[in-house]
């Protein structure tokens, strides 16, 4: 049985908020130790995928290091959201 989607559960804007105060310097810790690493091997496509992307704003971040970042959230208000804030963003609803 899928599980109703979720409803009602909207950030404020599509932003970074207070809460990836932590969360993306972490990420963009080990992206840039990815990268890195990246260049020893000569230049790849990088591509990433986000489970719970929300409103968009880490694979925008993303996206301005030149990451193809596809992105997955179950609110489709969320995803809503960050299509119209980022239009340029493969997000999609599970």
């Amino acid at each position: 049985m899928r599980e109703p989607a979720i409803s009602g559960d909207r950030y404020s804007h599509a932003g970074v908020n207070h809460s990836h105060g932590v969360l993306l310097p972490a990420v963009l810790d080990l992206i840039t130790e990815l990268e890195r690493f990246d260049t020893l091997g000569g230049h790849r496509r990088r591509r990433l995928f986000e489970l719970g992307c929300g409103n968009g704003s880490v694979a925008h971040a993303l996206t301005e290091r030149g990451w193809d970042v596809t992105g997955v959230d179950p609110s489709a208000e969320r995803i809503a959201q960050a299509q119209t804030a980022y239009p340029h963003l493969n997000l999609q609803t599970l």
